[in-house]
């Protein structure tokens, strides 16, 4: 029985844009869920499902008395679900996985889907090692449509993301990094309450063509 933070019950800003609620009730959830797993030769096979009835949830919205951004506890809200994926490793470095999930979220007080909640989402991963010192992996990615706080629909969208992973660099110098969406997909995510705006693009029209490069991390040892 998750109950709220401070942030969620206390805070506001003078009542300019939120104001605060300390009525807010901490949520209440039955959760079920089943989970299968089975090992066949250098593969992997898994199947899980999910149930969830929540009661109480907190969440974000404009109150239309004011026009005030509060959390307030909604009725409840049902969650199913279930996901796929096979996993495999073959000679050479070379490893796969595949996925996909689906899951439906519905507010039982209004009967319409939660927004940010898409049906599906499927993934395609492979790694290999590429040199004596170099792996690279390759990550494709679809999500489906939802609907942004403000019942836009946001489109559906799909992703690639590339990673190289050297080792043994430099005395025992490990750097590793990623190109985001490298084929320079537009696509937007449904924004909150709290933003302006309804949907955040996440490509930037002044850089079209272009990925963004993240390095993610690197290890010394002296």
């Amino acid at each position: 029985m998750p109950g709220s933070n401070p942030y969620e019950l206390y805070y506001s800003d003078a009542n300019e844009t939120q104001k605060a609620n300390p009525d807010l009730q901490p949520e209440k959830i039955d959760a079920y869920e089943l989970a299968l797993e089975h090992y066949w030769k250098n593969y992997r096979f898994s199947l899980s499902g999910h149930y969830y009835s929540i009661r109480d949830l907190v969440s974000l919205w404009t109150d239309p008395a004011d026009g005030l951004l509060v959390f307030k506890n909604l009725k409840e809200v049902k969650s199913k679900g279930a996901e796929f994926e096979v996993e495999g490793k073959w000679s050479g470095g070379i490893e796969g996985r595949i996925s996909y999930a689906w899951q439906k979220s519905t507010d039982e007080d209004t009967g319409g889907k939660l927004p940010n909640s898409p049906e599906h989402i499927g993934k395609i991963e492979a790694r290999a090692v590429i040199g004596p010192r170099l792996a690279a992996g390759l990550e494709l990615q679809y999500t489906s449509s939802c609907k942004s706080p403000q019942g836009r629909r946001v489109d559906d969208f799909f992703v690639a993301n590339l990673t190289l992973l050297s080792r043994e660099l430099w005395k025992n110098l490990e750097l590793s990094g990623t190109l985001y969406n490298l084929f320079d997909e537009d696509y937007g995510a449904p924004a909150s309450d709290e933003h302006l705006q309804d949907v955040i693009s996440q490509d930037d029209s002044e850089r079209s063509g272009q990925t963004d490069l993240q390095v993610l991390g690197g290890a010394f040892e002296f």
